[in-house]
C-alpha cells in the first residue's frame, strides 16, 4: 500500500509543472495580442500618429488700375497672384462668355451684364474678381442739377437761365450738352416717373408734348409714356458724334395746374449705342 501512494504521487508532481508550464505560454501568447496583459502584469506602450494637411493658400485677382467696370469692346487685364508671386500659368474662367470673355487674364466686354472672373491653379484656392460691362451709352440727369460733367442749361419763355429743369412751360426750350465717347447710331430713352405725371387715366404721346433736336437735327420722335411709375420709355433713334453734343428738347404741352404732363417729370435721358 505504501508503494503504490508513492507512485500517485510521482505522477502528480509532473502534472502540476505542465499546467504551469501551459499558463506561462498562454499569457505570453495573450501579450502579443493586448496592450495589456492583466495575467502578467505586463503592459506594452502606445503611440498615437496624427496628420494634418497644410490649408491652401487663395489666389487674390486684381484689374490694372482698379478698373472693374467696361464698355462693350473696351479691355483690362487681370492679374492673378499669390503673395507677392504672380501666377503666370493660372486657367481663366468667365461665368458668361457672352457678357465678357477672357483670355490670359484679359478681360474684352461684350455687352451690358454682369460677370464673375475665375483664376485657378492646382494647390491653390480659386480667386474671383466681378466685373460689370456697361452698355456704353450716355446719361442726362435732368431733373435738378447735373449728371456725369453734362451742363444743363434752361431757358424759359423770357429767355431767363435758371437750374430748375424739373418743369418747365409751353414753348420753353431746354438744352442739354453732354459728351460721347463715340459716334454712331443710338436709342434715346427717356426715364419720368409716370405718363400723365402721376395721373393713372391719360397717356402722353411724346411727339405730342416735346420737339427734340440733336445737333441742330430734328428727331422723328415715337412711343408714348403709359404704365406705371419711375418707367424707361425708348423715344427715338438718333445718331451722336465723338465728343461734345447739343440736345434741344422745346416743350408743346399746355401748363396744367397739376402740372400732369410727362415732360415735367422727366428724371433723365439715355442714349443707349445700337448693336
Amino acid at each position: 500500500m505504501k508503494i503504490l501512494i508513492m507512485r500517485k504521487g510521482k505522477l502528480f508532481l509532473p502534472l502540476i509543472a505542465l499546467s504551469l508550464t501551459f499558463g506561462l505560454v498562454a499569457c505570453g501568447a495573450n501579450n502579443d495580442q493586448s496592450s495589456d496583459c492583466s495575467k502578467c502584469g505586463n503592459k506594452q506602450p502606445t503611440t498615437q500618429q496624427t496628420s494634418s494637411t497644410p490649408k491652401k493658400e487663395t489666389i487674390k485677382v486684381t484689374a490694372a488700375d482698379n478698373k472693374v467696370s467696361l464698355e462693350p469692346q473696351e479691355t483690362v487685364q487681370l492679374t492673378a497672384k499669390v503673395g507677392d508671386t504672380v501666377i503666370t500659368d493660372a486657367t481663366w474662367e468667365t461665368t458668361d462668355a457672352t457678357i465678357a470673355s477672357v483670355n490670359a487674364g484679359l478681360v474684352t466686354g461684350l455687352k451690358k451684364g454682369e460677370v464673375t472672373i475665375t483664376a485657378k491653379k492646382d494647390g491653390y484656392n480659386a480667386g474671383t474678381l466681378a466685373i460689370t460691362v456697361t452698355n456704353g451709352g450716355v446719361i442726362v440727369q435732368v431733373e435738378s442739377g447735373t449728371s456725369e460733367n453734362n451742363a444743363i442749361t434752361f431757358k424759359d419763355s423770357h429767355n431767363v437761365e435758371t437750374d430748375m429743369v424739373d418743369a418747365w412751360p409751353q414753348n420753353a426750350v431746354l438744352t442739354l450738352e453732354f459728351n460721347a465717347k463715340k459716334a454712331g447710331a443710338y436709342e434715346l430713352h427717356v426715364f419720368c416717373r409716370a405718363h400723365g405725371g402721376y395721373q393713372s387715366t391719360n397717356t402722353d404721346v411724346f411727339a405730342d408734348i416735346m420737339e427734340v433736336k440733336i445737333n441742330d437735327t430734328a428727331v422723328t420722335l415715337s412711343g408714348q409714356a403709359e404704365g406705371g411709375t419711375f418707367t424707361d420709355y425708348k423715344m427715338a433713334d438718333v445718331n451722336l458724334v465723338a465728343g461734345k453734343n447739343t440736345m434741344t428738347i422745346k416743350n408743346l404741352a399746355a401748363d396744367a395746374d397739376d402740372g400732369s404732363t410727362c415732360i415735367s417729370t422727366i428724371d433723365l435721358f439715355e442714349f443707349v449705342p445700337k448693336a
